[in-house]
């Protein structure tokens, strides 16, 4: 547990400096939340491009720290100050923030108790992430033979690495592997989202909206897949999302380049993203991503030169999509049995269809990019080369849940967004980045 608390502890700290050096005025929550992040980030580039002693891993991250720290004395804030004042708030709704605020934290605290009740208990912790760490633990190092035996084909050799090396950098302070208390990780990532939210969501509208809607999306960001990369993917997406409509694009790309070292669909959401900025005539804010696609090349870059192949790129793709196109009304109700958050989906699209006509047209690239990266995983349930019904029963209740967050959010602040004076708004516009 202790090795777990410092490996939390210590990437908030390493993480701090970085968020500073790219953004002065982020504040309060979203400043742990982004510094936790960041400080993931960070331990995962050094132990993908670095070799595995603990001296040197620390060394060059506090290096990097150091760096950053720098760089953030130096800098000063150009950004305005927030429009307007603060409204005033009456004491009833103060008393209903704090009580919705004290049952976010509550959420946390049982999501805890759940989360480490007992060692990751997911069959992908056993023969993927969890797998992944113990084998390069005990090699001490990416181990690329195991990588590229087709013997071990089950454990999705070209899966990004960012949860192991996570996993790896526990045992590495702890001086040995021990998996008990690893579900402390996913708390600290779901709890620097419920962070992120709650700021960001303050600087839209006002008291008791931002606890409301945390409270809210605290139960989705406790991801019940312990173990999984869904808890950091959950994370870095939903910040990534947040923070892009916000126009702090190097947060946003950084952000949207570690969802890409998370897991496969971070490289596709990544791509929605793009797709949806061109779409809305966005070509410079597109382009400001860039940073994202360095912070995922290194990872792509071993997978082709190791030939670590995907099970989506066996041939046959075009052949497979026209047959299951052929049968879209039997595969369409299959995906809907298979739903398990269908009402909440109903939720969503009915908050956006009644919402204002010109928060809805703010919020459409957003919304076309969680729409894109739907269409990515149908995409690749309907060209898998297993049993699509089966594909879809063991994938997709996982998958919908790393979407939905963003989702909900948007749904929740467009329909919030209804029913508040738009004077009281606290816009949070495109602004140019440190």
């Amino acid at each position: 547990m202790i090795a777990v608390i410092a490996t939390v502890i210590g990437m908030t700290v390493i993480g701090l400096p970085v968020t500073l050096a790219i953004d002065r005025d982020v504040r309060r929550g979203a400043l742990v939340g982004l510094s936790f992040l960041y400080g993931g980030g960070a331990v995962y580039l050094v132990m993908l491009l670095l070799p595995w002693r603990l001296p040197l891993i620390v060394l060059t991250l506090l290096a990097i720290s150091a760096i950053a720290w720098s760089i953030a004395r130096r800098s000063h804030s150009e950004r305005a100050a927030e429009a307007g004042g603060a409204t005033p708030v009456s004491p009833a709704l103060r008393v209903l923030s704090a009580i919705a605020d004290a049952l976010t934290l509550l959420t946390l605290a049982g999501y805890a108790f759940f989360a480490t009740l007992a060692r990751p208990w997911e069959w992908d912790f056993a023969a993927v992430w969890g797998l992944k760490a113990r084998v390069f633990f005990e090699h001490g190092g990416i181990d690329w033979r195991f990588l590229e035996s087709r013997w071990n084909d089950f454990q999705h050799s070209e899966y990004p690495l960012l949860l192991p090396f996570h996993f790896d950098f526990v045992a590495l302070l702890s001086g040995g592997w021990n998996d008990r208390w690893l579900g402390l990780l996913f708390v600290a990532y779901a709890g620097a989202l419920v962070l992120i939210v709650r700021e960001m969501t303050a600087r839209e509208l006002p008291s008791p909206f931002p606890a409301l809607i945390t409270l809210v999306m605290a139960g989705l960001a406790c991801t019940r897949y312990v173990g999984m990369a869904e808890g950091p993917f959950i994370a870095f997406a939903t910040a990534a999302i947040l923070l892009l409509r916000s126009g702090r694009f190097v947060h946003a790309a950084m952000l949207f380049g570690f969802a890409a070292t998370s897991k496969q669909e971070g490289l596709t959401l990544l791509m929605a993203a793009v797709a949806a900025l061109v779409v809305a005539r966005r070509w410079r804010d597109a382009v400001r991503l860039w940073p994202a696609a360095v912070i995922a090349a290194p990872w792509w870059i071993f997978v082709f030169e190791h030939h670590l192949r995907s099970y989506l790129a066996t041939s046959g793709v075009l052949d497979r999509a026209i047959t299951r196109l052929a049968q879209s009304w039997d595969f369409a109700m299959f995906l809907f049995t298979w739903t398990p958050d269908g009402k909440l989906w109903i939720v969503i699209l009915v908050a956006i269809l009644v919402a204002r006509g010109v928060d809805r047209r703010r919020e459409a690239p957003y919304l076309l990019l969680l729409a894109l990266q739907v269409a990515a995983i149908l995409f690749a349930y309907l060209t898998t080369p297993y049993g699509v019904q089966w594909h879809i029963a063991t994938s997709w209740p996982r998958l919908e849940r790393q979407i939905i967050p963003a989702a909900t959010w948007l749904a929740l602040l467009l329909l919030a967004k209804t029913f508040v004076r738009e004077n009281n708004h606290a816009h949070a516009e495109a602004r140019p980045d440190l």
